[in-house]
């Protein structure tokens, strides 16, 4: 039944969040009364200070952005909102503000009144209230290096306002990887940068519009160091440039407009630019070249007219490009998008949030499609609305969890897909980890031997990835190794490097050193380099490892080598004339015939470029057998390859049309689109357009086995006789396996109900179909065979699910009618909430209801030595209240109050009985390190609480035998009471712990709901919300592992934190009830300062790393964690916590 209960509650995904926002609403409307008035402004203030030295920094210039949405103001928020300076204390003050949230930003290479410059700083998401202040928004800046140069005409003329930009990362997260600078009258440019320890930064050039002229943009062919005292960068000469011009149309020729297009050529993809409102388009800037293109390169909806619509990479060209020429390109045409949409869950049904789920394949034209990663909401769910017509795979990844996948998704224009993925936890996987053994030989590194971080490589080309990638033990096709990424278990892009964020070297991180969690089984890992050239990418695969697998197991020292010894392998690429080569669904396979890996990625692949070339720049030596794989053309094989050490081999590829199958889909009468056709043998696929027709060619001359699939459809599966340069035709027509399921919603007294939401959910294949009743009565057609549950929705009544238990299963082309049986809905039983409130030794209880009490409750202290006096209860004044009070008895420290229903029930089914606890004020902690208040009374949907707290459970939000109650007993008890130990270690301030338990044990949370936890505190003295935030660590105790785990930690199960300083409460959703802490560093006491020095850094991590591996009473402030043991875990909790960057310090230069 439980199991059952998940599968039914993964399908009422779809209503959750509307309900509990609904019944938070309720709530705050009954309870709080809430008014909504017209909102007076707010502000915000801060300090801009040296990072090293804590010195305010004046006439440093603070800009604030918004997004168009008032509760986002992420780094993509840009809507310039006001500016201004810093006085000489440092300080800045924006007034005036509407409330909502904002984006504080300081530029690169800004300038204090000293003429100091510094790198750019961001503050995202800072809240301002209605009519107050939000204060300490303080920011700490690094000053700048540079690197300076001159940009000029091809004749030696200065070009003014050129765009001068260095691509190169210097954080993990990868948010700064794009530095900009304008030359001056004298084409002078200096770009301010964070000064790195080596040659980091590639430096490109928008040469912009001078004397009438757009100038070429070109990229330097080195790196270079940006130092403090100034680096000399390259001097560019520039060409004028050309011109590429377009549009952008869809199917019927109307101009798309909003649509970006980004020019290829090589490596170079910049300067992109839009279509205008008529779908045209110009590229400018163009550098000389016989080959270049133009490309769709779009990762948002486009909408014409409300219709959106999708492309993958669609491309045109090669075009010749001279000093100022114009060159006009043919359309590209974009389809009408579908839809994709699901949930993601664990296997008990439970959504995740915060997965990121991305899909890659490609449209119907065979361009590739990287959908940009998106993340699960609270319910786990996530839609993509921008995917042209295609094939996809759609995967799912998050920290802790093992990468789920589903292959093979379909997309027809204008379709709505329902796509739902199952992810295993990382438990139930293998953890496996190793190092390289010689990366340092591999390493990517400047042209001084400095090995370059991986963040720099990520936001450039030309710059090798060593990383790993975990393959399943199957057998591939040729194809197969076209979007060979479809088939990763697991994925490491690069291994570590040894560099933390701002090129600081790590103290935790060894370089090549490496870890990730595999799912059980026969697993291939292969560890391999992968590089961008002009000629298009390539990977090479250094040393393979098949491992076996066991669920939970560790397997360490699983160490690679790489290899050393290299030479070049490339060529070009033709097509018969009459044919279009599209080098996005070609590889190059190289097999080695002297001592081969035989891993399923071969011992090396290559991806063409666009110009149909294929360069393997660092093959290992040796003969090799090619095997080229083309859409549409016949596999080339090339047997006796030879690769010398520091030579070039050339090798052409050139490929033959082959055979062609062809046909129709029906089924019998109509064509059917949307059907996958696939060869078996070769993996060669496609699907059936609007009318049903399919073309597969490149086909040699054989006998071929044809599949072709689609749900709701019985498969067909046939052999074929394929002769080169002739066209096979093959119709085929599919036989439909849906039923239908009819039925009946009325209320309890027979009468019919008018637009209720019907929706069928089969959990065999986790899809689900949905319609309205017109008279009562609905129908739901086409639904594939397999187990159903109905649920009903209608406003003001509870969702009824049919059948109560199991499911209705329902067979091929099955018509099932139900109305002999009607679903009957009853009303949303009431929601009950307390309030508290103490004066002098008496409780003061009002309980309320959002709907009219119907009998006097029966009231009784189940806990507490008091007395409760009930004479007060007067709920016919006020027919949704009623009050009581309690007199404190002289050892209470709990009380616990139950309260049940009379004579004429409140609420429906038998309720169980509602326990509402509240903690007498005289009896709460005072501890000389507290810093939050310690209040009294507090609201909570159903049951009640105390301190402030708000607990919101949805009815909904119960499972067990009680699930058809809202009345459930719950007790909430403080930690820190009399005769309870204080959690927390030395130094912090403990408060509002709270023990979520169910008295009635066979009641429990249901996972698939958020519940929202809401603690009030008190601002530590001296300390600023800037800081507030940094040191907040939100936690629960783990029963089952006896530890405490916080929300910093992967599936903390804590998200979505809210901080209001103004109104000193913190916000947090939690998917579980167990004990949740708030701790605060104390004001005397600086958690890390082992050497109390008023500072941490790497002397405290010396101190630290001294106990490593001891019991924490060997030094207690040392356990950080709090988990008994003090071991690298504590280390990087300090470094986390270090006051100066990277733990330097302060003899360090930073």
């Amino acid at each position: 039944m439980k199991d059952l209960t998940f599968k039914k509650e993964a399908f009422m995904k779809r209503f959750q969040f509307f309900l509990v926002v609904l019944s938070v609403l309720l709530v705050s409307q009954l309870t709080l009364g809430v008014v909504v008035n017209q909102s007076s402004p707010g502000s915000i203030s801060g300090k801009v200070t040296d990072y090293n030295t804590g010195q305010p920094l004046q006439g440093i210039n603070v800009s604030i952005f918004q997004s168009e949405d008032p509760n986002w103001a992420g780094k993509e928020a840009w809507i310039w909102v006001a500016s201004t300076f810093t006085n000489e204390n440092g300080e800045y003050k924006f007034t005036e503000l509407e409330p909502r949230r904002y984006h504080i930003h300081i530029s690169d290479g800004v300038q204090d009144s000293l003429g100091r410059h510094y790198v750019k700083a961001d503050l995202y998401h800072v809240q301002v209230f209605e009519g107050a202040e939000t204060p300490n928004m303080n920011l700490r800046l690094r000053q700048a290096g540079f690197i300076w140069g001159y940009v000029k005409t091809i004749d030696g003329t200065p070009i003014p306002n050129a765009t001068v930009v260095a691509n190169a990362a210097w954080t993990e997260g990868g948010l700064d990887w794009w530095h900009t600078t304008i030359t001056d009258i004298n084409g002078l440019y200096k770009l301010w940068l964070l000064p790195s320890p080596g040659e980091f930064y590639p430096i490109m050039v928008f040469g912009g519009e001078f004397n009438g002229k757009t100038y070429e943009t070109k990229v330097a062919p080195n790196l270079y160091q940006a130092t403090l005292t100034g680096t000399r960068g390259p001097d560019f000469l520039l060409n004028e440039g050309g011109k590429i011009q377009g549009r952008v149309v869809n199917e019927v020729g109307y101009g798309i407009p909003g649509v970006e297009i980004d020019p290829q050529i090589g490596l170079l993809d910049d300067p992109d630019t839009w279509t205008d409102l008529s779908g045209n388009y110009t590229l400018t800037s163009l550098p000389v070249t016989d080959n270049a293109f133009a490309f769709i390169d779009q990762h948002e909806p486009v909408v014409l007219d409300g219709v959106k619509y999708a492309s993958g990479k669609a491309f045109v060209g090669p075009f010749t490009i001279t000093p100022g020429s114009v060159v006009s390109a043919p359309n590209m045409i974009m389809l009408k998008a579908g839809t994709l949409e699901g949930v993601v869950t664990d296997e008990n049904g439970i959504p995740i949030v915060g997965a990121e789920v991305d899909v890659l394949g490609y449209d119907i034209n065979g361009y590739e499609v990287n959908s940009e990663e998106i993340y699960t909401d609270a319910l786990g769910q996530y839609t993509i609305d921008y995917l042209p017509p295609g094939t996809y795979t759609v995967r799912a990844t998050k920290d802790g969890w093992m990468m789920a996948k589903k292959d093979d998704v379909v997309i027809t224009s204008g379709s709505l897909v329902d796509c739902d993925l199952v992810m295993k936890s990382g438990a139930l996987g293998a953890t496996v980890s190793g190092k390289i053994t010689n990366y340092d030989e591999i390493a990517p590194k400047d042209n001084n031997g400095n090995i370059i971080p991986n963040y720099c490589c990520r936001s450039r080309y030309g710059c090798p990835n060593i990383g790993l990638v975990a393959l399943p033990d199957i057998s591939y096709t040729d194809q197969d190794y076209i979007g060979i990424q479809k088939h990763f278990v697991g994925f490491i892009e690069a291994v570590d490097d040894g560099y933390d964020d701002y090129f600081v070297p790590s103290i935790t991180e060894i370089p090549g050193e490496y870890s990730f969690v595999l799912p059980p089984g026969n697993v291939d890992v292969i560890m391999f380099s992968y590089e961008e050239t002009d000629d298009g990418s390539y990977a090479i695969v250094h040393d393979y490892k098949r491992l076996n697998l066991i669920e939970g197991s560790t397997l360490t020292s699983q160490d690679f080598t790489a290899k050393t010894t290299f030479g070049t392998l490339k060529g070009s690429i033709t097509v018969p004339p009459d044919k279009k080569f599209n080098p996005q669904r070609c590889v190059i396979i190289a097999i080695s015939e002297d001592n081969p890996l035989k891993s399923p990625l071969a011992d090396a692949v290559a991806f063409p470029s666009l110009g149909a070339t294929y360069n393997f720049k660092k093959i290992p030596v040796g003969t090799y057998t090619l095997r080229a794989v083309a859409d549409g053309f016949v596999t080339q094989v090339y047997e006796g390859v030879i690769v010398k050490e520091g030579e070039t081999t050339i090798q052409d590829i050139s490929f033959v049309s082959g055979g062609v199958l062809s046909g129709v889909i029906t089924d019998g009468t109509s064509p059917i689109e949307g059907v996958l056709v696939k060869i078996v043998e070769n993996g060669k696929s496609v699907v059936t357009d609007v009318d049903g027709l399919y073309t597969i060619s490149g086909l040699g001359t054989g006998t071929y086995t044809v599949l072709a699939s689609k749900p709701g459809y019985g498969d067909y599966l046939g052999s074929v006789n394929i002769v080169e340069g002739q066209v096979t035709t093959k119709d085929i027509v599919l036989t439909p396996t849906v039923g239908s399921i009819k039925g009946k919603v009325q209320l309890s007294d027979g009468s019919p109900v008018n637009g209720a939401r019907v929706v069928a959910y089969n959990a065999t294949e986790n899809t689900y179909k949905e319609t309205s009743t017109v008279g009562g009565i609905f129908i739901i057609p086409d639904l594939i065979p397999g187990d159903y549950i109905l649920a009903v929705e209608v406003s003001g009544y509870e969702l009824t699910t049919y059948p109560s238990t199991g499911y209705l299963t329902l067979t091929e082309n099955e018509v099932r009618d139900l109305t002999s049986t009607p679903i009957v809905i009853n009303p949303v039983p009431p929601n009950f909430s307390c309030y508290s409130s103490v004066s002098g030794d008496t409780l003061s209880i009002i309980i309320r209801s959002d709907v009219n009490l119907l009998s006097n409750p029966q009231i009784a202290v189940k806990q507490g030595m008091g007395v409760l006096d009930t004479s007060a209860i007067d709920y016919t004044s006020n027919p949704r209240e009623f009050r009581v009070t309690y007199t404190i008895g002289h050892n209470d420290s709990i009380v616990i109050i139950d309260v049940t229903e009379g004579p004429i029930s409140v609420i429906p089914n038998n309720p169980a009985t509602a326990s509402f606890t509240f903690e007498v004020s005289a009896n709460l902690v005072q501890t000389a390190s507290t810093n939050i208040t310690n209040a009294i009374g507090g609201e909570v949907t159903m049951m009640g609480t105390q301190d402030n707290t708000k607990v919101y459970v949805p009815p909904f939000a119960l499972v067990g035998t009680a699930s058809d109650s809202t009345a459930v007993a719950l007790t909430i008890k403080r930690y820190g009471d009399p005769g309870d130990p204080v959690e927390g270690a030395a130094g912090q301030s403990v408060s509002a712990v709270y023990d979520f338990e169910f008295e009635d044990k066979n009641v429990q949370i249901d996972l698939n709901h958020a519940v929202t936890v809401t603690m009030s505190f008190e601002k530590p003295k001296d300390m600023s919300q800037e800081e507030f935030e940094n040191t907040l660590i939100i936690g629960f105790f783990k029963v089952q592992e006896q530890r405490w785990v916080y929300h910093t930690e992967p599936d903390s199960g804590i998200s979505n934190i809210r901080i209001n300083w103004n109104n000193s409460t913190i916000m947090f959703d939690v998917n579980h009830f167990t004990k949740f802490v708030i701790l605060i560093p104390a004001e005397e006491i600086v958690i890390g300062d082992l050497d109390n020095d008023s500072d941490i850094d790497r002397n405290d991590l010396n101190i630290l790393l001294t106990y490593r591996n001891q019991p924490a009473s060997a030094c207690q402030e040392c356990d950080l964690d709090g988990d008994g043991i003090i071991t690298v875990l504590d280390a990087r909790k300090l470094v986390l916590l270090c006051t100066r960057p990277r733990c330097a310090t302060e003899a360090v230069t930073e």
